[in-house]
């Protein structure tokens, strides 16, 4: 695992966190103006890290109660929500003609960053190799007489308690943070605020920083869920094999490919969680390449964000030293380190924040924002921001750009299409054509909160979206970048399936916001080309 770097050993979150934390006080804290408002973007920064250790910690808690369980000889299996949930069971009764498995291998191996329930695996698959759904969760085996129930019992409600507090603690800060990037335009006065570390220094730290996470998610080994996602994407591709659905409801809308990548856990495990892990890299030694694809992907998509950010600082801020110093703080994010190996999370923030970039060019803006709206669905909210941007100028070349990418992406699900999964299904499950679903959520709808709450929230936020096109009248560069972020904030409150979870998606744009310079004369009429 540690090949290379030498000797490389992943970092606990709660010890990163701790240490990124203080790195960016030291780098980006000003001092001299203690109520300047680059501190104050630098503590909501810094809030995002508490609600990532309670949900952690939510997580552990909930893997110690599945080995425990596995320990008394109470095997178990893995049913794993969004919010990274066990539900143990007892495994499912073997076939007479079926060995007994080993003892040692009786707990399947979770990550605490593995964000969505896997995809089906193939019908030869194991009954211990499969991952059950949330709703056929039972309660556990009935235990001992001496208090082993009461015990596992006391840590699931616990764990829940921890899950809870993350995920509302994590919504509280997004809402801090959409008041403040709603507010930025009222932010006329900007001025330039640099670093506390020299341009050398902030370009080691990048190179550094890159380097390690890089590191991190290649030495990273597939978990269980890893290799349910694998098996079906081969299931897939072999046409000869019996498919099984790809992508539905119970993980949400999105490109019916992108769920089957597998997650690439980043995190360090300790000798429990390891349990299984060698059983479950047999089970994908011939589908191993699409474990590879995850992480190739995952570190193309964390370099593209890095660029553009150093891009958006060196050529539209007029400071190749705050572009640095955006790349650095976003390497620095607890979050960073945590989910670097989640395709989805990465993937539509890097192409979105490139979409940004591009604005001068809107057939190019198109193309990226097409893309990134036909992985993840939820981007559509903000075509409306888009369109009345580009309407003094350009608005025609990024439709052009927009169509040609859903249109390409549309076309391709003809190749991925069977008749136990439809091109009609696919369709459906790209663009998310069903009721705003009320049952069977993930994220903080697991634990109390009325489902039909959803609904408001969702009216709530097309509304908002739709409102775009109104206000504020005059759009510049600044409005686009604040406003994109702002929305994807606040996606993740109505986001039924780990909604908080998907920083990515707006970080990168909301840090080019806090840093930006004084941008109202850029407007698509004067800046097009």
């Amino acid at each position: 695992m540690s090949e290379f770097p030498w000797a490389f050993q992943q970092i606990e979150p709660t010890t990163w966190a701790y240490v990124s934390s203080l790195l960016m006080l030291a780098l980006f804290f000003k001092f001299s103006r203690l109520w300047s408002i680059r501190n104050l973007d630098l503590v909501l920064l810094v809030l995002l890290a508490p609600g990532l250790l309670l949900y952690n910690s939510g997580v552990s808690l909930e893997r110690q109660a599945a080995v425990e369980l596995a320990k008394l000889g109470h095997p178990v299996t893995l049913s794993l929500t969004s919010g990274g949930l066990l539900e143990n069971q007892p495994a499912p009764a073997k076939p007479p003609h079926e060995s007994t498995p080993p003892p040692t291998d009786p707990v399947p191996t979770t990550d605490s960053n593995d964000l969505a329930p896997a995809p089906s695996t193939n019908s030869d698959a194991t009954p211990e190799t499969q991952v059950q759904s949330n709703s056929d969760a039972t309660t556990p085996p009935a235990l001992d007489q001496n208090g082993d129930r009461k015990i596992w019992m006391a840590r699931r409600v616990l764990s829940h308690s921890f899950l809870y507090a993350g995920f509302l603690f994590m919504l509280i800060v997004g809402l801090l943070f959409v008041v403040r990037l709603f507010l930025d335009q009222l932010l006329v006065r900007r001025p330039a605020l640099e670093t506390n570390l020299s341009l050398g220094g902030l370009w080691l730290l990048v190179v550094s920083l890159l380097s390690f996470l890089v590191a991190n998610i290649t030495v990273s080994s597939p978990t269980r869920t890893d290799v349910s996602g694998a098996q079906s994407a081969a299931a897939m591709l072999d046409m000869g094999q019996k498919s099984t659905p790809m992508v539905d409801q119970e993980m949400g809308p999105a490109y019916p490919l992108l769920h089957l990548l597998p997650v690439v856990p980043t995190m360090l495990r300790d000798a429990n969680s390891r349990v299984g892990l060698d059983a479950a890299a047999l089970q994908v030694q011939r589908n191993a390449s699409m474990i590879w694809v995850a992480k190739l992907m995952a570190i193309l998509s964390q370099f593209a964000i890095v660029a553009g950010l150093v891009w958006m600082g060196g050529h539209h801020f007029g400071s190749w030293q705050n572009g640095a110093g955006m790349a650095t703080l976003y390497l620095m994010l607890p979050y960073t380190m945590q989910m670097s190996g989640a395709v989805d999370h990465v993937l539509p923030g890097a192409l979105l924040l490139w979409a940004v970039v591009l604005y001068r060019y809107p057939f190019w803006s198109g193309l990226l924002f097409g893309l990134t709206m036909g992985l993840v669905y939820y981007p559509i909210f903000l075509l409306a921001l888009w369109l009345s941007f580009y309407w003094d100028r350009g608005v025609r070349m990024f439709l052009y750009g927009v169509g040609a990418t859903v249109l390409l992406m549309i076309l391709s699900l003809l190749l991925f299409s069977t008749e136990e999964r439809s091109f009609v299904q696919n369709l459906q499950a790209m663009f998310g054509v069903w009721l705003p679903r009320v049952s069977a959520l993930k994220g903080i709808w697991e634990f109390g909160w009325d489902p039909w709450f959803r609904l408001p929230l969702l009216v709530a936020f097309v509304s908002l979206g739709t409102s775009m096109v109104a206000w504020p009248i005059r759009k510049t560069f600044g409005t686009l970048m604040a406003y994109n972020a702002a929305l994807l904030v606040a996606v993740q409150f109505w986001h039924g399936y780990g909604g908080g979870l998907f920083m990515a998606w707006y970080l990168p744009l909301t840090i080019a916001t806090f840093f930006r310079p004084g941008v109202h004369e850029r407007i698509a009429r004067h800046m097009v080309r």
